[in-house]
């Protein structure tokens, strides 16, 4: 929470993380819950997956592990992901499912 001493759009949770010697981020081990808030309001996203780099000097967020990705009743699964800290970009990498409802 707070990455890098920006507020930033992400709050993270993880039990466990590791910093490699001489790097400038840190891996989050399982199970990694990631909770990012819209910009423009909204409901917010929460992304489930088993470890994830927190990177300061790029200032992302990123895995290359497997992620369920909700937001309200939308759902998404992928292999990968990255987003940046300002909440304005998000990719999904490869293998990418949504579940995609229609609020009535």
């Amino acid at each position: 929470d707070g990455l890098g001493g920006d507020r930033g759009s992400w709050t993270l949770t993880s039990p466990a993380g590791e910093m490699p010697a001489n790097q400038e981020r840190i891996l989050l081990k399982k199970p990694v819950v990631a909770t990012g808030f819209p910009n423009r309001g909204g409901e917010p996203i929460k992304l489930f997956t088993d470890q994830m780099w927190v990177d300061s000097t790029r200032k992302e967020i990123y895995t290359e592990s497997l992620l369920r990705m909700t937001q309200g009743t939308q759902e998404a699964t992928a292999k990968g992901m990255r987003a940046d800290w300002a909440g304005e970009k998000l990719n999904l990498l490869h293998d990418v499912k949504v579940i995609y409802v229609p609020r009535s």
